[in-house]
């Protein structure tokens, strides 16, 4: 489902008005051949996947480029794709003055000497392109003017101000800006003597959908502020570029300054003089030529905060030098040039800063935890999500702040579960810093030895996410001098049956609010009607964005081990699915009136989990920013995008980790490992003399070389016995004298445990092979269908010539498990378990023994117990004595009191938990139970907790 498209005319002023909102966005101005030129210069478009809902991206129609957005409509309209063309890019004149504009594309290079080329000469082709908007005019950019050059090409606007200070004599600068990437650009606007006298804001982001607008405007903050509190002295300062104009600063002056060319090198060269050549103006030109304008003494600055350089200069054959300080205030970097460092050890010491004190504030939270469960309709508990020991942490007298997460856990709730622990840190050691020690106070005849379960109390595991950065109160943004983050090695590990389950409940949510909004057709019909609605640009200034200045941003490397599997979705004896997964299947078919899609998906889903379960390891390098000055919500999305790319670079490893290949990534890291260990680990304990002992480098290389290829010969060939069983397997397969131990998730102990695990399967699949001849024709023509028989009959023969295969590599598969678990017999592991119990008892069901396989922590907590209990509904009425056979005696009377009050107030409860290995029962105190609901009828069902 595929369409491309291709623009027919230029826009008139007739379809204007249909998408353009002139009250909001202002007039529109268009170029002559907007679209098309004489020589027709467009093309079909590239294919444009119509079923691809949530993306956006550009069309090329040859030189013309257009946005396409596909979206998922509402209402009735829910299975209808909107496929929305609109203007790429977007030129906004906020200014007070009118420009002129020239779309270009090209290299950066390129891309400035056009600009450069353009204040002295316009070309033919270029006075075509030229588009004059006035102020609060828009323009819709959709071709460009190729500039050439060899390497990645950008799209530019280049644009002029039209002020009425430039004459015949004088041609107003050129200022170059582009126009595909997110952010600010601040331009210098000078006048016939190139001084600079405005800064202009170019500002590109992200509006109605994928177009890309542009705002022209007046800078409300410099971003550059250059300070002389010199008394004697004048300061001479150019851009160390080949575009940057020298200027000079008189003693006592400041000026707002921006680069003069934002895209060449942002350093500042500057130099004080005794005796300026210039004018009595706050800020004089000197030169075209910056290069010739310095002497010997100048200095390179990179105006980021803190001490600079210090400027030397020579006067009457003595040399001084002044004190360079930069500090940030309300949005703007200002560089201060003085005779003293008073001004420097002020800003440092706080003496200036207008923060209210922020280094005075003191923070210490910490929060034992947050659990968030997620539990379906039956009840019963899904999802767990579980952060523990979290802490943010200010000290008195200090900037810096820090963020810590000890325990991160994603937990399935299902006992039955392949993954228990969906997401999980790798251990990492423990955290020496800072250790809290208890105020514990013993009594005098108490040995402190004795406690040795305090031993210790103090160790805490190394953080999970831990943030430490330093933030420093603005008026107009963020400053934020440093920022490290790090983050622990995850293990993410899930499968097919669990993200079903997950997206049934919300597919049956959806689902059932859908159909409860829309009971109507007007209701439906209003769904829809915005796709018809005008094109609204919002600038960024409208979005309530705090620019965000970052000194130092440093993300820590990290890594991900994850295993992925699709799991096998199972079948009854006669009845069909009804496994979890397929009664996740089935809701998804109803939400897509589509069972024979569920059908072949869960097809694919049984024969396609043998090559999907793959165990990658994703490592991603570190991240460090300097000197960003930025929004924060597009710095955000730049890390992401970094992380999104790492991520499609190391692909390869999903293919190179597959099961059903054995892992080869993982058994190339074992054997070089195990190789390595044993040469190495074994000369040093050679030339130790035995001291710390010897048999590290054979323990090594018996564990990962010897062990690692029998584990992935044990991969290889279940991988294959799995998969030709559900290639043969259906619906008419039977269950019941089915092998299951290739879906055991735990392995043999030992070589003896697999042999007899793997002879244990190789009879049971030579028996179940040999009775599925009898039992699949015989569930087949219960159906009452000749093609049910038939298929019940493939279904016997394949399985019986397939079972001698099963079986074989099943029992190889399992013997070389058992010994490689040999192989890592004295290998000490750690106790991996859910953070709690599952949480919720189903109704309907008893409350049966809930069993722990080892102690978790100090204590169980049960925080709610809920029950249902039924009687019969007795009724009082007022009757009076003799009237009919229906009188109440006053025994009744009371027993119907008692058992109303009883229901009411039910009597006390306790609790009794066993410990099975002392023989131990350990009872709670009394509670009373509240009463809840009441059904009214024969049957009173009442329902309490207590």
């Amino acid at each position: 489902k595929e369409i491309s498209v291709i623009p027919l005319q230029n826009p008139t002023k007739v379809v204007l008005g249909q998408w353009w909102d002139e009250q909001r966005n202002g007039g529109l101005v268009l170029a002559k051949h907007a679209v098309k030129d004489e020589n027709n210069s467009v093309d079909w478009s590239e294919k444009i996947v119509m079923d691809a809902a949530g993306t956006s991206g550009e069309v090329h129609c040859s030189a013309v480029v257009f946005s396409v957005s596909v979206e998922s409509m509402a209402g009735i309209f829910f299975r209808s794709n909107l496929i929305r063309f609109t203007p790429r890019f977007v030129v906004r004149n906020a200014l007070h003055m009118p420009l002129s504009l020239v779309a270009i594309s090209g290299t950066i290079s390129e891309a400035i000497h056009k600009t450069r080329q353009l204040r002295h000469l316009l070309t033919n082709q270029d006075t075509k392109a030229k588009v004059d908007l006035a102020p609060g005019e828009s323009t819709v950019i959709y071709s460009f003017n190729n500039t050439g050059g060899v390497g990645k090409s950008f799209r530019w606007i280049s644009f002029r101000v039209n002020a009425s200070r430039y004459d015949e004599d004088s041609t107003p600068k050129w200022h170059l800006v582009r126009l595909d990437k997110n952010g600010s650009t601040y331009l210098g606007e000078v006048d016939r003597r190139n001084v600079m006298v405005g800064i202009i804001d170019a500002t590109v982001n992200r509006s109605s959908g994928s177009s890309l607008l542009c705002t022209i405007s007046h800078a409300a903050v410099p971003p550059y502020r250059i300070e002389n509190r010199s008394n004697t002295h004048h300061l001479r300062f150019a851009q160390y570029d080949d575009d940057g104009v020298v200027f000079e600063l008189p003693p006592m002056h400041s000026c707002g300054y921006t680069w003069d060319n934002p895209h060449g090198k942002k350093r500042l060269r500057a130099e004080v003089i005794h005796k300026h050549k210039g004018g009595n103006d706050c800020m004089n030109d000197i030169s075209d030529s910056g290069s010739h304008a310095f002497s010997l003494h100048s200095r390179l600055f990179k105006i980021n905060a803190g001490r600079k350089q210090n400027l030397q200069y020579s006067h009457d054959d003595c040399y001084f030098s002044t004190h360079s300080h930069v500090r940030i205030s309300a949005g703007t970097k200002i560089l201060s040039v003085s005779d003293s460092d008073f001004i420097a050890t002020a800003v440092e010491s706080g003496i200036t800063s207008k923060d209210g004190g922020f280094e005075n504030a003191i923070c210490d939270i910490v929060a034992e935890g947050v659990s968030i469960s997620i539990v379906d309709n039956f009840p019963k508990e899904l999802l767990a999500i579980t952060v523990r020991d979290v802490s943010i942490s200010k000290h008195v007298g200090s900037i810096a702040t820090q963020v810590l997460v000890r325990h991160f856990q994603i937990d399935a709730m299902d006992q039955e579960a392949r993954y228990p622990i969906i997401c999980q840190p790798l251990p990492f050691g423990i955290d020496h810093r800072e250790p809290q020690s208890n105020d514990l106070t013993l009594p005098e005849n108490v040995n402190s030895n004795d406690l040795f379960w305090m031993e210790h109390a103090d160790d805490r595991p190394s953080p999970v996410f831990e943030a430490n950065f330093k933030y420093v109160p603005q008026e107009n943004m963020m400053w934020i001098p440093s920022l490290n983050v790090f983050l622990c090695p995850m293990k993410v590990a899930f499968d097919l049956d669990y993200m079903l389950r997950v997206a049934s409940v919300f597919v049956g949510t959806i689902t059932q609010y859908r159909d409860v909004a829309s009971p109507s057709h007007t209701a439906a019909v209003a769904a829809a009607v915005n796709t018809n609605d005008k094109l609204q640009y919002s600038s960024r200034e409208a979005k309530i964005v705090s620019l965000t200045y970052l000194e130092r941003l440093t993300i820590a490397p990290v890594w991900f081990e994850v295993e992925i599997c699709i799991n096998d979705l199972g079948y009854d004896d006669g009845d069909g699915m009804a496994s979890e997964t397929a009664l996740s299947l089935n809701s998804i078919a109803q939400f897509s009136n589509s069972s024979s899609i569920a059908g072949i998906v869960g097809w694919v889903v049984n024969v396609g989990s043998n090559f999907a379960h793959v165990t990658p390891c994703f490592q991603y390098p570190s991240v460090a920013y300097i000197d960003k000055f930025c929004d924060p919500i597009e710095l955000v999305k730049d890390i992401m995008f970094f992380y999104v790319v790492q991520t499609i670079k190391q692909s390869l490893k999903v293919i190179f980790s597959n099961q059903f290949l054995g892992d080869p990534t993982l058994l190339a890291l074992q054997l070089r490992t195990g190789l390595s260990d044993l040469v190495w680990k074994t000369r040093d304990e050679f030339r130790a003399g035995g001291n710390e002992g010897f048999g590290r480098g054979i323990a090594s290389f018996s564990e990962n070389a010897i062990g690692g290829t029998l584990f992935a010969v044990g991969k290889v060939a279940k991988s294959v016995a799995k998969t030709a069983d559900a290639v043969v397997s259906t619906e008419l397969t039977s269950k019941h004298l089915k092998p299951r131990e290739l879906d055991k998730r735990k392995r043999p102990r030992h070589a003896i445990d697999g042999f007899v695990q793997g002879t244990q399967f190789l009879g049971r699949e030579l028996v179940h092979g040999t009775a599925g001849l009898i039992g699949s024709p015989y569930r087949g023509a219960k159906k009452g269908k000749v093609s049910s028989l038939a298929k019940g009959v493939a279904t016997g023969v394949g399985g019986f010539v397939v079972s001698p295969f099963v079986a074989a590599f099943g029992f190889i598969a399992i013997s070389s498990e058992g010994l490689g678990q040999t192989t890592k017999y004295l290998e000490l592991s750690e106790i991996h378990a859910r953070c709690r119990p599952s949480r919720v008892v189903p109704w309907g069901m008893p409350l049966s023994s809930t069993g722990l396989s080892f102690l978790k922590a100090i204590g169980i907590r049960i925080h709610t117990v809920r029950y249902q209990k039924i009687r019969k509904a007795v009724l009082l009425q007022d009757q009076d004595e003799g009237e009919g056979d229906d009188y109440v005696t006053s025994k009744e009377h009371k027993r119907i009191r008692a058992a109303e009050i009883r229901r009411t107030n039910p009597p006390s409860k306790v609790l009794r938990i066993s410990y099975k290995k002392d023989n131990r029962q350990y009872t709670t105190t009394s509670i009373n139970p509240k009463l809840l609901t009441d059904h009214p009828g024969n049957q009173t069902t009442s329902h309490y907790a207590a």
